[in-house]
């Protein structure tokens, strides 16, 4: 994770159109699980994906993603089953797997990540990024925020990508932090 502030920084450049769009929603939380207060409460998943879930398969995300790694994907068509939104961005050494799992309560998202680091494994915890984060032994990304929680899954990249070339966990890191930065909805 040594490369993390350099990569963060080529990607603040990406992080402008987002930043842009103005229909982020208001809620007031902090990063301590234990005093977040939620302004709203969260729309149980329906029939479609929230706004959220589906900018995470976005052309914009994957210009901001080729902005920061220095390497363009194909994303593959989005899919929705079981409130899981996912695509694959195909690049031509390997691929990177984005899900967002929305669920109807904290109480939910909190039981859905903890489940998550239970299967996955849990090489350690993450800072300052959502309201709580973590990577699996493979380097990885698992986001919780609001009531969704984020895979960034690089399991499929060599261990060194983009340009230049930086350790795959690292690479994790950028994107999943591009999409928090982003993030919208519940």
């Amino acid at each position: 994770m040594r490369r993390h502030l350099g990569l963060v920084l080529a990607a603040g450049i990406a992080l402008a159109a987002c930043s842009s769009s103005g229909t982020h929603k208001s809620t007031s939380t902090s990063t301590d699980a234990t005093s977040t207060q939620e302004q709203s409460h969260p729309t149980p998943p329906g029939k479609y994906p929230d706004k959220s879930a589906q900018m995470i398969c976005s052309k914009r995300l994957e210009i901001a993603t080729a902005k920061a790694l220095g390497i363009s994907a194909t994303i593959t068509t989005p899919r929705w089953h079981d409130a899981l939104y996912s695509c694959t961005f195909v690049y031509p050494t390997g691929s990177i797997h984005l899900s967002l799992k929305e669920l109807g309560s904290k109480a939910q998202t909190i039981a859905y990540f903890n489940k998550q680091k239970a299967v996955l494994g849990n090489a350690g915890n993450v800072e300052a990024l959502g309201e709580g984060a973590f990577q699996p032994p493979d380097g990885s990304m698992v986001v919780r925020k609001a009531w969704g929680v984020l895979t960034v899954g690089v399991a499929d990249l060599p261990a060194q990508f983009g340009v230049p070339p930086t350790a795959r966990s690292d690479v994790s890191y950028t994107v999943a932090d591009l999409i928090v930065a982003c993030w919208e909805g519940n």
